[in-house]
């Protein structure tokens, strides 16, 4: 939320964080969207994770679950949790859809 990340704590954190271009990585973009992050604790250690392909990507998808989360997150603001069960139960059902129509109109708010 907008009020997490106005925090004193996220503001506080958002000092010790830095982004650094990785020429490396830059090499195989657009074939790969890689990414890097590196933790270092305040005694020294450093902690690295490496993504080639972000979650979402055709090599990396999302599941089902998450899926639904995400349009839950985006949808939420237009749709209430009736109506959102209602498009999910359509979608998984897509494939026996005869007519897009009669699917098209349970997105429609007016």
């Amino acid at each position: 939320t907008m009020e997490k990340i106005d925090s004193s704590e996220v503001k506080e954190m958002m000092k010790r964080v830095s982004c650094v271009e990785d020429h490396e990585i830059e090499k195989s973009f657009p074939k790969k969207w890689p990414a890097s992050a590196t933790l270092v604790t305040k005694n020294g250690e450093a902690y690295s994770v490496r993504i080639d392909y972000p979650k979402g990507d055709p090599e990396n998808p999302l599941t089902w679950n998450e899926l639904i989360e995400k349009f839950r997150n985006l949808v939420s603001p237009v749709f209430s949790i009736t109506e959102q069960n209602h498009i999910i139960d359509k979608i998984r059902s897509l494939e026996q859809v005869e007519d897009l129509n009669t699917f098209s109109t349970h997105l429609l708010k007016s």
